[in-house]
């Protein structure tokens, strides 16, 4: 009985600190015009969870965005006739909160830094906005890459940013 004990005991902790070793690390995001610098007024915002694998060799990225027109971004029709709120570009940036820093990722540009098929742009059927899907992994960056940009991750020195017609330099951020 006491060395089945031990035993149940011991495979208890392996799974436990296989858990550990094996979880993956989730980072969320609220995205909005008042993280931008300077600070920009709009009725859109967003939000965006990032799942960074046990391994940490890919982040798979799920941004939410609403009152953006995300259609022309996706290839399908525009979800408004204005083409100022159309977002233009959708990046990974590195700099600390309230300050500007260069492009890291970038997801929906013209030269994305995304191997196919690693980004889905799903505009929302009811509304402006929609769901931006991509994954990071370990060949791609804007002249770096995930493994490079991991410490600045953790330590909250990366942000996303949405760009638009109205607001070249971002709209949204998070």
């Amino acid at each position: 009985m006491v060395k089945s004990l031990k035993f149940l005991i011991a495979m208890v902790a392996v799974m436990v600190l296989q858990g550990q070793l094996y979880a993956s690390t989730i980072f969320v995001a609220n995205l909005t015009g008042s993280q931008e610098n300077p600070a920009v007024t709009t009725s859109a915002f967003g939000s965006a969870v990032l799942d960074l694998n046990a391994a940490q060799t890919q982040l798979t990225i799920d941004i939410e965005i609403v009152g953006l027109d995300l259609g022309p971004a996706a290839g399908t029709t525009p979800q408004t006739a204005s083409l100022q709120d159309d977002l233009t570009n959708l990046h990974i940036h590195n700099a600390p909160a309230g300050l500007n820093g260069g492009v890291v990722f970038g997801m929906v540009t013209p030269n994305h830094d995304i191997n196919p098929p690693n980004l889905v742009i799903t505009p929302s059927g009811t509304g402006v906005g929609g769901l931006i899907q991509s994954i990071w992994d370990i060949p791609e960056g804007n002249g770096t890459t995930l493994t490079l940009q991991l410490p600045n991750l953790f330590a909250d020195l990366l942000y996303i940013n949405a760009h638009t017609n109205a607001h070249p330099g971002g709209e949204i951020r998070g």
